[in-house]
C-alpha cells in the first residue's frame, strides 16, 4: 500500500490529508492549535472515525512522542543522542528505524530484520513530498502512518529550534 503526505510546513492550523495513488484522502490529520505540545490526531478520510493520536512529551532533554492507535499506547518513540546519524527507539512495537531521516530516505523494520515499510521523498514533485510504501500487509497501516507523523514532528521541531537559534 502507498500513501503520499506532503511535507508539512508548520502553519497555525497544522492539518492536511494523507492520500492514495489516486489522490484521494485515505487519513486527515488535525494539529492542536494552542496547546502545551504538539498533539495531533488522526483520523479515516471517510468516516472521520478518530484512529490514533500523536502528542509530544514537553519535559524531555530530547525529542520524545507517545503513539496512541485506537485509544491505546503502542509505542513511545524516543531520539537518541548520537554524533552523526539520528537514531530513535521505539518502545514496545518491536520495530526499529534504519536510513537518513532528515532526508526522508528510511526504513521500518520489525525484531524479525524485515521490513515493515519504506518511506522515500518523491523525486518528481513540485512540492516537496514523500511517499510512504507498507510492505507488510498483516499491518493495520494506520499504525505505520502514526509512528511516520511521529517522526515527521521530531524533524519539525529539530528545524524550529534551529530557526530559533539562528535568529
Amino acid at each position: 500500500m502507498k500513501l503520499y503526505m506532503k511535507e508539512r510546513i508548520v502553519s497555525l492550523t497544522d492539518n492536511f490529508d494523507i492520500k492514495d495513488g489516486r489522490n484521494k484522502p485515505v487519513y486527515r490529520v488535525k494539529g492542536k492549535m494552542f496547546s502545551i505540545g504538539r498533539k495531533f490526531k488522526i483520523y479515516d478520510a471517510q468516516s472521520n472515525e478518530e484512529l490514533a493520536q500523536v502528542s509530544e512529551k514537553i519535559v524531555s532533554l530530547l525529542p520524545q512522542m507517545t503513539v496512541k492507535v485506537h485509544g491505546k499506547t503502542v509505542t513511545k518513540i524516543k531520539k537518541k543522542l548520537t554524533l552523526f546519524k539520528d537514531r530513535y527507539k521505539l518502545t514496545d512495537i518491536g520495530w526499529y528505524i534504519e536510513g537518513d531521516i532528515m532526508d526522508y530516505r528510511y526504513s521500518i523494520y520489525n525484531e524479525d530484520k524485515q521490513r515493515v515499510a519504506k518511506i522515500r521523498k518523491k523525486l518528481v514533485s513540485l512540492s516537496d513530498s514523500f511517499v510512504i510504501d507498507i510492505e507488510d500487509k498483516s499491518i493495520d497501516p494506520i499504525y505505520v502512518v502514526a509512528v511516520v507523523l511521529a517522526i515527521d514532528m521530531v524533524r519539525d521541531k529539530e528545524r524550529e529550534e534551529i530557526q530559533e537559534a539562528n535568529s
